[in-house]
């Protein structure tokens, strides 16, 4: 058990994940000093973020310890907040008439300020903080009277050092003078860590009392789903801030949590920044990788098998290389998982992972998956919305023909439908993930008159096809489409006209997309740099091309070959491939040689291109543009109106 001998350590790695939280509880209770010292009583309306914040924050601090949790999350802190706020409450009450009886009895007491009076009972109050907590998530386990709690001379130590030290940055101003405004925040930070890791210690020593929680949360029956982050492409500050503002459920999450029996406890590990104490063994764990997340997704595998664990690897990139993933892990799943994860959980359990399983028919996991997807909160639902998987075309550049087969699979439109209406209470504007929402045009027709009375506004992305048959535009602005995404990816004077499927349509591109606009439709058009037939004259044409199109946003990416495509294929054969690095597989960096420019110039070209596509090719950009301009125009009119005011009234002053 870690509890005696590695507490400290343990209190002291889990306070330190939870820093960004611990930091913000130190901000709010800054800005509410600062505005009750200004504005007096006005300060209490920070009273209802205090309660929020730090009954969650202790709930997640006690389901670490616990095991119950890995990690924070958001998320677990809302729910903790909504479970325990009510303690929280009680006991800021009840120390608030304990404070008023001191009042009353000894008026000159130094422990009637109220600063000085929470300082001193913040072991206390951490202790009841921490019981309170434990017997309301575990009441079976709580029903007997509280099991005594033994303390060796180690525990009471480090306790009374935790407690001194905390007094101690308390009381320092009366010994030290320090005018340094910045010393003086630091020296109150480390403050609230001390109150925190105190509250972490004295967790760990009450569970020792109850060694069957810990022994209950740890369950070997486990399974840890991994989605990481892309590398090389963002540094950990902005990943943390990205993944905080703009949080994304993995639908895989969904679809392997759906086809595991329910005696498993669900990890989830979201694009996170990984810590040697998320790294379990004995579990199962399942990771989704694409090729710009290859290298953190081995690596993750790696630390896993390092510790006994179990890993499992699908998605794009593994399925065409599965001998490079099976260097890191047990299994690949070559193509979709929902038709051999069961398969999987079985040989799991047996012992017997086979190191490849190919995705079968997955037509009768859906019905479980939607039913999952019934039961999930509105947050997840909104990630997974899906009608059709695969795509009628198939585009050489493309991996999703080799993953999803040429066919196209649907769904039964009434129950997007009951998804819809289970979430649109909360999000208006929705996003659907198909990979070409008008693979079907009767499908589609019905899907849009089945959206039309739900009121909600989508985005999706199509193919400019959708565009031949004027009553589907109509009936999709209807429904509440607000924008969609063509993938146009060359210009009418491209050679790669020539290919056929989707580009067959280059030479009424510009028909079918005025089309798009006389139906009301905004759009977002994606255009591929780096074909053969491309040189710094196709460049300038696509530019121009773009300005007809008047797209709402332009973006421009490089060709890349993806593993699994036939542009891959081809360009091994010709050895045009200049780095494997799979990091920079992400549409953004040249991997290949190209025919008519130097990687690095194109590279180069790139940047500036994106630049230009941005500013002048979108009109996104341009209606930001003229809205500023305007207002920097009429602030520049309002200050020649003032000085010309101003110089006339002195005129008049000295007439």
């Amino acid at each position: 058990m870690f509890v005696n001998k590695n507490g400290c350590q343990k209190a002291f790695l889990l306070a330190n994940s939870v820093f960004l939280f611990i930091f913000s509880a130190y901000v709010l209770d800054l800005i509410s000093e600062i505005l009750s010292v200004v504005y007096g009583g006005f300060s209490l309306i920070f009273i209802p973020l205090k309660v929020y914040l730090y009954s969650g924050l202790y709930g997640v601090m006690v389901d670490l310890v616990s095991r119950e949790a890995i990690m924070l999350e958001y998320s677990s802190l809302h729910q903790n907040a909504k479970k325990f706020w009510r303690i929280y409450t009680l006991l800021l009450i009840l120390c608030f008439f304990i404070q008023a009886l001191l009042v009353a009895i000894s008026p000159g007491h130094f422990l009637t300020s109220s600063s000085i009076f929470y300082r001193h009972i913040s072991i206390v109050f951490s202790f009841l903080m921490i019981i309170g907590i434990l017997h309301k998530k575990y009441p079976e386990k709580f029903k007997k009277p509280l099991r005594a709690i033994a303390l060796s001379r180690e525990n009471i130590l480090v306790i009374i050092f935790l407690y001194l030290s905390e007094m101690f940055i308390f009381y320092q101003p009366q010994f030290i003078s320090i005018t340094n405004i910045f010393i003086q925040n630091i020296l109150e930070i480390a403050a609230k860590y001390l109150h925190f890791l105190e509250f972490l210690y004295l967790t760990i020593i009450v569970l020792k009392q109850y060694p069957e929680i810990i022994e209950e949360n740890d369950s070997s029956k486990e399974l840890f789903l991994v989605y990481p982050k892309t590398c090389g492409n963002e540094s950990p500050f902005s990943s943390t801030v990205f993944k905080r503002v703009m949080t994304f459920h993995p639908p895989f999450f969904v679809i392997l949590k759906a086809l595991t029996p329910k005696n498993y406890r669900i990890r989830k590990f979201n694009r996170i920044l990984w810590r040697d104490e998320y790294f379990r063994g004995n579990k199962l764990v399942a990771i989704t990788c694409f090729s710009s997340n290859s290298a953190e997704a081995y690596k993750v595998a790696k630390e896993f098998k390092k510790r006994g664990s179990k890993v499992v690897i699908g998605g794009p990139h593994v399925s065409f290389l599965p001998e490079e993933a099976l260097e890191f892990c047990d299994s690949v799943v070559i193509g979709e998982a929902e038709g051999v994860w069961p398969q999987i959980i079985e040989d799991y359990e047996n012992n017997c992972l086979k190191r490849t399983y190919s995705g079968g028919k997955i037509e009768e996991c859906h019905e479980i998956v939607y039913q999952e997807l019934l039961e999930s909160a509105p947050e997840v639902i909104k990630d997974f919305l899906e009608v059709s998987r695969g795509c009628k075309y198939t585009c050489h550049f493309c991996t999703v023909p080799s993953i999803s087969g040429s066919g196209v699979r649907t769904k039964p439109v009434f129950q997007l439908v009951e998804l819809i209406k289970k979430i649109r209470h909360k999000y208006k504007r929705l996003i659907f993930i198909d990979n070409n929402i008008y693979n079907d045009p009767q499908y589609a027709k019905e899907l849009f008159r089945q959206l039309k009375p739900l009121k909600i506004q989508w985005f999706a992305n199509a193919t400019l096809d959708m565009a031949k048959n004027e009553e589907v535009l109509q009936l999709a602005k209807e429904s509440g489409c607000y924008m969609l995404l063509f993938g146009y990816e060359i210009n009418d004077s491209s050679i790669e006209k020539n290919r056929g499927g989707k580009f067959g349509m280059v030479d009424k591109y510009l028909e079918l997309t005025q089309k798009v606009h006389n139906a009301g439709i905004p759009f977002k058009a994606t255009f591929i740099l780096g074909w053969d037939s491309q040189n710094f004259r196709g460049l300038l044409d696509l530019w121009r091309y773009c300005l007809k199109l008047k797209p709402w946003v332009a973006i421009p990416f490089l060709l890349t070959p993806f593993p699994g495509t036939i542009v891959f294929e081809n360009m091994l054969k010709e050895k045009r491939i200049l780095s494997l690095n799979w990091k920079n597989y992400n549409q953004w960096h040249g991997v290949i040689k190209y025919k008519n420019f130097e990687g690095v110039i194109l590279d180069r070209l790139f940047i500036v291109f994106c630049v230009i596509s941005y500013c002048f090719g979108s009109r996104y950009f341009r209606k930001i543009a003229y809205i500023f301009g305007w207002a920097f125009v009429s602030i520049f009119v309002f200050f020649i109106v003032i000085m010309i005011g101003i110089v006339f009234y002195k005129f008049l002053l000295v007439q």
